[in-house]
Parts: structure tokens; sequence; C-alpha cells
């Protein structure tokens, strides 16, 4: 349950940004949803098996890293590889 309603939270989040150029507040929006779902994750701990819950928590703040990064290169001015860089991850 934990992850279906994560990805709902991030469509709608998004969803009036789809189809605008990426920016600062498009990625700090995301971010500070991947921070909520961390802190419910260590906090409320949904499931009852630890590695289940180590899995997820480490999954999810793996992709709050990417998103910080997300948001450190669109500070940057556009480049090639800056765009081949965005598109990876």
């Amino acid at each position: 349950m934990a992850n279906s309603s994560y990805v709902t939270q991030q469509v709608c989040t998004l969803k009036k940004h789809l189809l605008a150029l990426p920016t600062i507040m498009q990625v700090s929006s995301v971010l500070a949803i991947q921070l909520a779902m961390i802190l419910y994750l260590a906090i409320v701990r949904p499931y009852e098996e630890r590695m289940l819950s180590a899995v997820e928590l480490t999954c999810h703040c793996l992709e709050g890293i990417i998103f910080v990064c997300a948001a450190a290169l669109l500070a940057w001015p556009s480049t090639a590889f800056l765009d081949w860089v965005m598109t990876g991850m």
C-alpha cells in the first residue's frame, strides 16, 4: 500500500508540470514527497519483516540522493553532457 500511495502522490504533484521544462520547483516538490516517504518508513515501519523495511528505506534514501543530484544539475547551464546525465538518471 505504501508504494501505490507514494506513486500516486508523485503523479499528482507532477501532473501539471509534465509538459514544462524541469525546474527547481518540480525537483524540490518530488524531493519533499521523497523525504515524507522516508520519514514515514522510518517512523511508522509499515512492514512486519525487518529486512523488507530496511530494503524499502534504503531504496527510498538512494532515490532521494538522485533527486538531490538532479536539483544540483539544474543549477548549472545546460550542456549536452548534462542533458545526457539527467536522462540517464
